[in-house]
């Protein structure tokens, strides 16, 4: 519904000086549902509109600063006092006659002044009366919508396919392509004893941005449970989204598992910095006997035994000697002790205080 020319085929009068910054750009709900249902209105509405005119002194003629409305709300807006002004003219109410019956008057326009007045309306008036149609989505908003949801590949075609049942997609916007979508990154991935794996890493992260890779600007993150093993690249200050480059349902948290993993996304090459959730993957990582043991840190040769001197000792040794069978170390490291990196949650919570 256009409101401009409701207005002028209920009210017959003419709406105009739009762009004088002294008249209202909007109406409220009340007015607009009035306009709409004119012929079905059966109480009293507004039969005659407020009409304003330029005001000639702003001190005494300004209707919005005459009008106290200190301390009112929503509750006893009923006692606010209108000043009655000279350019503002208030509104009257009454029985509206149906539109079929209402005879002309001398505010009745024709058409080419109904052009005229449009014409006069400023660049920026937004008209809250009327509706906006709807933005239909092409092919590239809807891939921005499905990624923003993290939809399936089912999912997402689901829901391009009621989109489109409801003719909210433009011509040309494909439907069945999310089928296919990971056919490009195939290609990049690799099945082996249970476990999936890139094997191009720096080809998959320049497939999203030619000469983007440096292996300096990523971390390495491993993690287990129970139900995965899993290893992700995460960028140096978040420029770009995570990737995983490791997954497997059946593999464990043990020194054979991990150096299979490191094995396969070629770790020696890239010789990224590696952060782990807990300190019990990086004791796997550097090869440290699990459980209660003696010397359990992978930093220092603190003894977990003489309690008599965790309150006395501040400062222990510096794990230096990385030899088979000594202070709880069972294998060789898989990676330098020196690309680990503590778990930054770890150190915020305080729960690995004597490290920092």
């Amino acid at each position: 519904m256009n409101g401009l020319k409701k207005f002028v085929e209920c009210y017959n009068i003419p709406m105009r000086n739009l762009v004088k910054p002294w008249v209202p750009t909007s109406i409220c709900t009340t007015c607009r549902l009035t306009l709409i249902n004119w012929n079905d209105m059966k109480k009293e509405v507004v039969i005659t509109p407020t009409m304003w005119y330029e005001p000639k002194d702003h001190n005494e003629d300004c209707y919005f600063c005459a009008c106290d409305i200190t301390g009112c709300n929503k509750k006893n807006k009923g006692n606010i006092l209108y000043s009655y002004v000279q350019s503002v003219t208030p509104a009257k109410k009454g029985k509206i006659a149906r539109l079929d019956k209402v005879p002309p008057n001398k505010h009745e326009c024709s058409l080419e002044e109904m052009s005229s007045i449009e014409s006069e309306k400023d660049s920026d008036y937004e008209d809250s009366v009327s509706a906006k149609d709807p933005e239909l989505f092409d092919q590239d908003s809807l891939d921005d919508l499905i990624r923003d949801l993290i939809l399936s590949k089912d999912s997402a075609e689901l829901l391009a396919s009621r989109l489109k049942e409801r003719h909210m997609l433009l011509p040309g916007t494909k439907i069945t392509a999310y089928r296919r979508r990971d056919e490009e990154f195939l290609k990049y991935f690799s099945s082996e004893n249970s476990l999936v794996y890139c094997n191009d890493i720096e080809g998959l992260i320049n497939t999203y941005q030619v000469d983007v890779y440096k292996s300096d600007d990523w971390l390495l993150f491993t993690d287990s449970s129970k139900e995965r093993l899993k290893a992700v690249l995460l960028n140096n200050g978040n420029k770009y989204a995570a990737i995983p480059i490791g997954h497997s349902t059946r593999r464990k948290e043990s020194h054979e598992d991990l150096q299979f993993v490191l094995e396969k996304i070629n770790y020696n090459i890239h010789n990224w910095f590696i952060c782990g959730d807990y300190f019990k993957m990086i004791n796997i990582l550097v090869s440290l006997q699990s459980g209660n043991t003696k010397n359990p840190c992978f930093l220092c040769i603190w003894d977990s035994r003489a309690r008599e001197q965790h309150w006395i000792k501040k400062k222990w040794p510096e794990r230096f000697d990385w030899k088979v069978g000594s202070n709880n170390v069972v294998y060789k490291s898989l990676v330098d002790t020196k690309r680990i990196l503590l778990p930054p949650l770890h150190i915020k919570l305080g729960l690995i205080k004597q490290f920092v």
